[in-house]
C-alpha cells in the first residue's frame, strides 16, 4: 500500500528554512511569536488586507488561498468563526539560539549579523497547496525585517523532511531562481510504524511553553488524560478543517464515536505522572490583529509517566506520534506546545 495522501487524506509537510541575520535580531522572550509576526505581515501583504472603521477583524482583498492560510475567522465553519490554523511553526530551541546569539538580563534572545537559526513551518493537507505563497512572503519580508526593530534577514535555504522515516528533500537555496515544490508528506501510516514503548514508563520533553486548559483554568503541570484530551480536539479539528473538502476525518487513529472516546480518556485517567521535571514558564507575545500584549506562559521541560502495565501506552501513541508533529494546547501557531517522546 503506497503511503500518499489517498489513502489518508490528512497528511502533513514539515519544512525548514534556515535563515541568516543582516542586521542584529532581536527575537524577544519567545522566537515563535516573531516568526509568526513576521510571516503573518509578510502574507498580509500579498493578501492585501483592509480594517473597516469599527471593525474587530481584516477583511481580505479577493486572494482565497492566502486567507485560508491566514484568516481568523470562517464564518461558514462548523465549529463557529473561530477555526485552527492550517499551519505551525516551530522555532528554534535555546539550545540553538544560544549558539549563536546571546541573552540579555530579560532572558531576551538577540542574535548579532552573521548569525545563523533554522526555524520550522508545518502545512496541514491542503494548506501544502499554498507552499508557493510562503516561499514568496519569506523573501518580501527579508527586507521587511523580523522581531523588535525589524532586523533583516536572508533565507539561506530550505528543505522538506520527514522526521519519522529520516528522509530530507532540499526545495530552495539563495539564489535560486526556482522552487522546487516538496513531496514529502507525513501520513497516517508514518505514524503507525513507529516503535511502541518497551515498558510501563513513557517521557514527553515540552520543549516550548505549553498552554493547557482545563475547566476552563490554566493547567500548570503536565497531566496525561488532559494531553490527550487536547490531542483528540485538535487533531480532529485540523483533519476536519484542513482536510479533504468532506469535512469528514481523515485520521483512523482518532475515536470514531463519543463512547470510543469517553473510554480513551479513561484509560489516560489511570496514568499517572512518576517524576516531573517541568517549569512553569511567563512569556508574552504581542497580537498585531488584537493590537495588544498575548499571554504564551505554559509549562516546559521533561515529564515520565508511568502505566500499569507495558502495553498501556499502545492505545495513545498514534495521537502522540502526531502531537509531536501538530503541538498540543494553545498558541501552536507562534509555536507552542511543542514536545518530543521520549525513552521508546
Amino acid at each position: 500500500m503506497s503511503l500518499d495522501a489517498t489513502v489518508f487524506p490528512f497528511t502533513a509537510h514539515r519544512l525548514r528554512f534556515e535563515l541568516v541575520a543582516r542586521d542584529t535580531l532581536a527575537l524577544g522572550a519567545h522566537a515563535g511569536s516573531a516568526l509568526r509576526g513576521m510571516l503573518y505581515r509578510a502574507l498580509m501583504g500579498l493578501a492585501g488586507p483592509v480594517r473597516q472603521a469599527g471593525a474587530h477583524h481584516l477583511e481580505f482583498l479577493p486572494n482565497d488561498p492566502v486567507r485560508f492560510l491566514m484568516a481568523t475567522l470562517d464564518d461558514d465553519s462548523a465549529r463557529g468563526q473561530d477555526v485552527p490554523r492550517p499551519y505551525t511553526i516551530e522555532p528554534p530551541v535555546w539550545a540553538d539560539l544560544l549558539s549563536g546569539g546571546g541573552v540579555d538580563a530579560r532572558g531576551e534572545i538577540t542574535l548579532p549579523p552573521g548569525a545563523t537559526f533554522v526555524f520550522g513551518l508545518t502545512l496541514y493537507a491542503r494548506a501544502m497547496e499554498l507552499f508557493p505563497y510562503v516561499i514568496l512572503a519569506l523573501k518580501r519580508a527579508e527586507a521587511a525585517g523580523l522581531g523588535r526593530g525589524r532586523g533583516r534577514f536572508e533565507v539561506a535555504q530550505a528543505w522538506a523532511e520527514n522526521p519519522f522515516t529520516g528522509q530530507t528533500q532540499p526545495v530552495y537555496v539563495a539564489g535560486d531562481q526556482l522552487v522546487r515544490v516538496p513531496d514529502l508528506a507525513i501520513t497516517q501510516a508514518h505514524v503507525a510504524a513507529m516503535p511502541q514503548p518497551a515498558g510501563r514508563a513513557l517521557a514527553l520533553s515540552f520543549l516550548t511553553p505549553t498552554t493547557l486548559r482545563a475547566n476552563k483554568q490554566p493547567v500548570f503541570t503536565p497531566q496525561f488524560n488532559i494531553v490527550i484530551h487536547r490531542l483528540i480536539e485538535r487533531l480532529t479539528e485540523l483533519s476536519q478543517y484542513a482536510g479533504d473538502e468532506s469535512g469528514a476525518s481523515a485520521l483512523p487513529c482518532l475515536p470514531a464515536t463519543r463512547e470510543e472516546k469517553n473510554d480513551l480518556l479513561r484509560r489516560a485517567d489511570a496514568v499517572r505522572v512518576s517524576i516531573d521535571d517541568t517549569r512553569w514558564v511567563a512569556l508574552n507575545g504581542y497580537s498585531a490583529r488584537q493590537q495588544a500584549p498575548t499571554a504564551l506562559s505554559g509549562f516546559a521541560g521533561r515529564v515520565t509517566f508511568e502505566a500499569e502495565s507495558a502495553d498501556a501506552f499502545a492505545p495513545f501513541m498514534p495521537l502522540l506520534r502526531w502531537g509531536e508533529i501538530v503541538h498540543v494546547g494553545k498558541h501552536t501557531v507562534k509555536g507552542n506546545g511543542l514536545f518530543r517522546i521520549l525513552d521508546v
